[in-house]
Parts: structure tokens; C-alpha cells; sequence
């Protein structure tokens, strides 16, 4: 049901981030994009919290990320210096697989 991700979704923009775990948010706009659900105000909310949080997420949180907004054809703004700069700070990091994922 596409109506509970909206109800989801506008509970976490309400918090502004706040309580909001980087992998929570990965994994649960990963599945929003899984299943559909690409509302571009849900996206465009998210934008400033995960650059709020960049520095908190880990390489599976960032690829997670990335692959969502271009699955979900969502505005890319959050891919600024920010982002590229979390991006780099873990190249070593990512697997092969992770890097696929960064298309």
C-alpha cells in the first residue's frame, strides 16, 4: 500500500532528520523507490536531511542513496561538493558491487 510510504514519509520530513538513523533513511528510501513510490516532494524534503547527516553515513548509506534518487528520477541537488565529498572520503571503502550502484 503506497499510503503507508506517504505516511511514513511525511512523519519523517515532520522530524527534520531528528531520530532518524542514516541507515533507517537509506534503506527506507531505497524501498520507497523499490516499490514505486517516487513522490518528488517526499524527495525533495528528504534533500536537506541526508545532507544534514552526510558525514554520519556509511558507503552501503550512500550508494543506497544515490541509486534512489536516479531510480526515482528525484531532483538531484543533494549531489553537491557535500555529497561527492562524502563519496571520496570512502572510496577505499566501497565494494564492487556498492560502486555499480553509483551510475
Amino acid at each position: 500500500d503506497l499510503g503507508l510510504f506517504e505516511k511514513l514519509a511525511t512523519e519523517v520530513a515532520a522530524r527534520n532528520g531528528q531520530f532518524i538513523e542514516t541507515q533507517h533513511m537509506s534503506n527506507f528510501l531505497w524501498a520507497c523507490a523499490t516499490v514505486g513510490y517516487t513522490d518528488e516532494r517526499m524527495f525533495s524534503a528528504f534533500a536537506p536531511v541526508i545532507e544534514s547527516k552526510l558525514d554520519e553515513c556509511n558507503e552501503q548509506d550512500l550508494t543506497n542513496i544515490a541509486w534512489t534518487y536516479s531510480v526515482a528520477n528525484a531532483p538531484q541537488d543533494i549531489f553537491n561538493k557535500g555529497y561527492v565529498g562524502a563519496l571520496t572520503s570512502k572510496e577505499n571503502e566501497f565494494s564492487c558491487e556498492q560502486l555499480a550502484q553509483l551510475h
